[in-house]
């Protein structure tokens, strides 16, 4: 039969864990589904350095801010080279499909990184981008626009809001005021904190959003030359 250290998994400890995509991983679950025409699709929650606690309170501590958008911008991005965007609207408007991403060998983002660059360009540009159908258009999202599509404001750099609630005092709803600067918290923990172990606050009760970068280019892009 199988030994049984063939079937365990081990996790390393957290100091001995190496950075990867999201930073240092603390944990992570999945669960594999099936959609209506039988294809399998995964959903995943990923736990890494950037907690969300850490995102939430380090909007009261200005150094800092800087830092944590220099990390999101290696782990995410919500742009695409203006090369690739235009390449695929070359393809729709020739009547062209796109080579599936399968097809094409991944690149190793160590030891090719400008390939592996392509390579997320190029899927991104095959399953982030579409063809509007009348299936965008349901539910409430998609009376105002595409229901695939998350409005958002573009930004030159990744940077944080705060979003400060009020109540509309004719409808009684409640409604959001966006800070670009955010406040800091109320009552101020300074007296109790350690700055060698803790040099931000624990608790916030504020809320922060992070917007990504996403930044409109000029015409004379220089990328947009070649």
């Amino acid at each position: 039969g199988l030994k049984v250290e063939g079937l365990a998994r081990y996790t390393p400890e957290l100091p001995s864990r190496k950075p990867g995509l999201f930073g240092v991983p603390l944990a992570s679950f999945g669960v594999v589904e099936e959609q209506a025409r039988g294809t399998p699709h995964c959903h995943a929650i990923v736990w890494d350095g950037l907690s969300p606690s850490l995102l939430q309170s380090v909007a009261g501590a200005p150094r800092l801010l800087n830092v944590i958008a220099g990390l999101l911008d290696r782990m995410v991005t919500a742009e695409l080279a203006p090369e690739t965007i235009a390449q695929h609207l070359l393809s729709q408007f020739n009547g062209n499909r796109l080579g599936r991403v399968a097809t094409f060998i991944a690149h190793c983002p160590v030891n090719e990184p400008r390939e592996f660059i392509e390579d997320v360009q190029r899927a991104a540009s095959f399953a982030n981008l579409h063809s509007h159908t009348a299936t965008c258009h349901k539910g409430t999202q998609g009376k105002i626009s595409c229901r695939l599509g998350r409005p958002g404001p573009d930004a030159e750099k990744t940077h944080v809001v705060q979003l400060l609630p009020y109540r509309d005092p004719q409808t009684t709803k409640v409604l959001y005021e966006i800070l670009f600067e955010p406040k800091p918290p109320c009552i101020d923990s300074l007296p109790c904190r350690n700055f060698s172990c803790t040099p931000i606050a624990q608790r916030d009760n504020n809320l922060h959003f992070w917007e990504l970068q996403r930044r409109i280019r000029p015409v004379d892009d220089e990328s947009l030359k070649q």
